[in-house]
């Protein structure tokens, strides 16, 4: 960053305009990082000196296919996009947001971040794809050291042991059939001590009143929780602001 800064800090103190190809290269590839991920594949094809400058993996080890980041590509992102891009990470691939992605199998998904597993350290799943434990289970095998953000479909009996790894961070959670009070009470537990559940559900089951509803609407102020639902429960409630 500071030899950056200090090249910046040359140019606008040259004499004469400068055009992009007498800029340093670490000018050139700071310009390329911020380009939208179809162009910046695109602009390998311009000379051979922008192609070897985009051969640098640090350009691609963070590849954002987020909401914000969609709406400045040129094209519907794919996962032939995504392959494409992973690929001039050359192995060293560290993030993966693929938030705005669709018609992705889990197959499909799995089969990525196995390819990616070691070097993977943070990846965001599709907001299409709701993940039941055993896929959670399935993605955790394929890159044990990978932050896992997802959207979560799960049943009463699962979701303790799934909050419980720091690893998985379900930005969406639904959980079925909370039947029996120590089922809600261990979740309020689990729930409290979490942060990024951004949208909760609770589908069926039987929701006591008392101590347990206060310790669920204290789990989910704990946590953030900004929206919640109870759809089909035998017992109402409505979390209190």
């Amino acid at each position: 960053m500071e030899t950056v800064a200090a090249s910046l800090d040359a140019l606008a103190l040259a004499d004469e305009p400068v055009g992009f190809s007498s800029l340093p290269d670490e000018v050139a590839k700071k310009i390329f990082s911020g380009l939208p991920l179809d162009t910046r594949l695109r602009s390998r094809e311009v000379s051979p000196v922008w192609c070897a400058l985009l051969e640098d993996v640090s350009l691609w080890q963070r590849l954002d296919f987020s909401k914000v980041a969609a709406r400045r590509l040129s094209v519907a992102p794919t996962l032939g996009l995504v392959r494409a891009a992973i690929a001039r990470a050359k192995g060293t691939l560290h993030t993966l947001n693929l938030v705005i992605l669709t018609k992705v199998s889990l197959a499909a998904l799995v089969e990525l971040v196995a390819e990616n597993g070691k070097s993977l350290r943070t990846l965001t799943t599709p907001e299409a794809l709701d993940l039941g434990a055993e896929n959670v289970a399935r993605l955790r095998l394929a890159a044990p050291l990978c932050e896992l953000n997802c959207r979560v479909k799960c049943e009463g009996a699962e979701v303790v042991a799934l909050l419980g790894c720091e690893l998985v961070c379900p930005f969406y959670l639904q959980v079925h059939d909370l039947d029996t009070q120590q089922q809600q009470t261990d979740f309020a537990t689990a729930l409290a001590s979490r942060t990024g559940v951004m949208e909760l559900w609770l589908v069926g089951g039987n929701l006591v009143g008392g101590a347990t509803l206060e310790g669920l609407a204290r789990a989910t102020v704990a946590a953030g929780v900004e929206r919640i639902a109870f759809i089909y429960c035998r017992h109402r409630w409505r979390c209190p602001r």
